[in-house]
């Protein structure tokens, strides 16, 4: 298995959070939206010109 960004995924791909990275704030953020290593996540959607996406972690949206 290849390590990727999320942000090369495809729609419709799935993925396991390896780790977090960025500034400190955004780890945290991250985190508590439920962005955790070892969580599955799927792309939903991606907005036109690098726009907001949507994800499914784990079971939720």
């Amino acid at each position: 298995m290849k390590n990727v960004h999320l942000v090369d995924l495809k729609v419709g791909e799935t993925a396991i959070i390896i780790k977090l990275s960025g500034e400190i704030n955004l780890q945290q953020r991250l985190l508590a939206l439920g962005f955790r290593p070892g969580k599955h996540i799927k792309i939903l959607r991606k907005a036109w010109l690098n726009g907001p996406y949507t994800f499914k972690l784990g079971q939720q949206k």
